[in-house]
């Protein structure tokens, strides 16, 4: 009897063992496999024009995954998603927050832009021109660094800044023109 209750025992600890290993392995694939639905539920209602939606679901996603694997994404589409509706000063902060936290992030060249864009929207044209220099020194090879030297003005050479007046007076032609192309 002694026999099968040591072996019963042992049996029963061994398959515990092996259970909670299994729920530690399976429980970040499951928190994982949530975080992508929800990033793919907002991320679809963004892309569907649903501004009221789209802005709740990526804020919620932001809030319960703050280092998630798709955050800075989200924060992007929500930067961009605050600017298409002329939420400016919003698009302004989520494209910061992106620069703040993650500088380094693939496409951080594309939100400097972004925050550029915003303070323009804004009529922060101080901002914006010392915005788009630091993307031109930061992220050079960015896919807006053409458009950002076409703000700045033809005066704006290797590093060296065109004059203020220059600056503010193609900036001030923005004015008015809704600067849809951006995204």
């Amino acid at each position: 009897m002694s026999f099968f209750s040591d072996t019963f025992r042992w049996k029963t600890v061994a398959a515990l063992t092996i259970a909670l290993a299994l729920s530690l392995i399976v429980a970040p694939r499951s928190a994982l496999a949530d975080e992508d639905a929800e990033f793919r539920r907002a991320r679809a209602a963004a892309a569907a024009g649903d501004l009221l939606e789209a802005r709740s679901l990526l804020e919620d996603f932001i809030e319960t995954y703050p280092k998630g694997e798709n955050t800075l994404r989200a924060r992007y589409i929500l930067g961009r998603l605050l600017y298409r509706h002329a939420d400016h000063a919003g698009a302004a902060a989520e494209f910061a927050e992106i620069m703040e936290i993650h500088p380094a992030w693939g496409h951080a060249g594309k939100a400097a832009y972004g925050l550029a864009m915003a303070q323009l929207g804004m009529l922060d044209y101080g901002a914006t021109a010392r915005t788009l220099q630091m993307m031109l020194a930061s992220y050079p090879e960015s896919e807006y660094a053409s458009d950002a030297l076409y703000w700045l003005g033809a005066d704006w050479h290797g590093g060296q800044a065109c004059p203020l007046y220059s600056v503010c007076s193609r900036l001030e032609t923005a004015q008015g023109f809704r600067l849809s192309y951006f995204f």
